[in-house]
């Protein structure tokens, strides 16, 4: 994600392994329970169960902080290890945050979360519902006028809520790379690896399919239905990766042809091929720990084909790429008879 390359520049990794209690209710901490970080006075500050959340719009702080303890739960449960302590902080677009002040104060790792932005909100509100009266008359010429703006209705409300979730749906999984470079960022690779632009040193594929398991089950059935209409359409399914080619290629971010472009196919088709990965190595091995292997076989200097050949056996799994892949296009295609509401982890 174009987020991700962007605030990557400002993660600052002190890693301490303090683990803190976690507080039912989200209220602000007061006092002496409040970290003490100059020029945060005017944050609220919550407890989460890795560390602290700094918000100036502490209306959405609930939902934000339970984002992050549900992401830090996920990278428990699929790589066995607890995130150390760190800090998340709300900034409104366009801002940046004294990360000094936070290092200085030995929080840990920090990490920025995007803010919604309701001036932008109401001034796109008008437009869209246009947009939406004009799209259902169009298509839909035969709709009563009740029905036409119960229509519209649902839509400018489904707008609204998305638009007042900005940075809440993501923040897990941009953690989850955080995190993921945090455990799994040193180790043996060659120097070809080291010298990554895009996430940790780790494949590109592994770093996104941390992020990925660290996702809500609302963006797993999204990334199916991405596959799903791929895989329906003859044209995009060309552009689809083998996995050969899924498990060492770049980050589609990184082509200087269309980085940034986070609608293009390729972008999209990588975040469904990681996703159906995730699914389908965790259901094949029963082992949801999967990726914490290949994982720690990447850190060693070993690639998936290198993991594959050695531990391939231990799981039952064909040794060799090619036809791991067959197996995988084949469940791919089996899964994809299942109701899209049914698809989810």
């Amino acid at each position: 994600m174009k987020f991700r390359l962007l605030s990557a520049l400002s993660i600052g990794i002190v890693a301490t392994a303090l683990a803190l209690p976690h507080q039912d209710s989200v209220t602000p901490l007061k006092g002496s329970d409040r970290p003490d970080v100059k020029g945060y006075e005017e944050f609220a500050c919550f407890r989460t169960s890795v560390g602290y959340f700094f918000s100036k719009h502490p209306e959405r702080s609930s939902r934000l902080v339970g984002e992050i303890d549900r992401g830090a739960k996920a990278f428990q449960r699929f790589f066995g290890k607890r995130p150390e302590r760190g800090v998340v902080v709300e900034v409104d677009e366009g801002t940046t945050y004294d990360a000094k002040a936070l290092e200085a104060a030995k929080l840990g790792w920090h990490f920025p979360a995007l803010a919604a932005n309701p001036t932008k909100l109401a001034e796109e509100t008008p437009r869209m519902e246009t947009h939406y009266r004009n799209f259902y008359k169009e298509r839909y010429p035969n709709l009563t006028e009740a029905r036409l703006e119960a229509a519209v209705k649902k839509a400018m409300a489904d707008f609204t809520r998305s638009s007042l979730d900005h940075g809440i749906n993501i923040i897990a999984h941009e953690l989850g790379h955080q995190w993921f470079e945090a455990f799994y960022g040193s180790g043996s690779r060659p120097p070809s690896r080291k010298a990554k632009v895009y996430g940790s040193p780790g494949e590109d594929y592994l770093d996104e399919c941390a992020a990925i398991l660290m996702e809500p089950e609302g963006d797993t059935k999204n990334r199916w239905a991405d596959l799903r209409k791929t895989m329906a359409n003859p044209e995009l399914r060309t552009r689809l990766k083998p996995l050969a080619v899924l498990v060492v290629m770049e980050h589609p971010e990184l082509d200087p042809k269309t980085a940034g472009n986070t609608t293009r196919a390729g972008d999209t088709n990588f975040y469904a091929q990681c996703r159906a990965l995730c699914d389908f190595l965790i259901e094949r091995t029963k082992n949801e720990r999967i990726f914490a292997e290949i994982a720690s076989a990447s850190v060693a200097g070993k690639g998936f084909a290198d993991w594959l050949r050695e531990k391939g056996n231990g799981y039952s799994l064909p040794l060799q790429v090619d036809s791991l892949d067959r197996e995988w296009q084949a469940w791919i295609a089996e899964k994809l008879k299942t109701p899209a509401d049914k698809l989810s982890r």
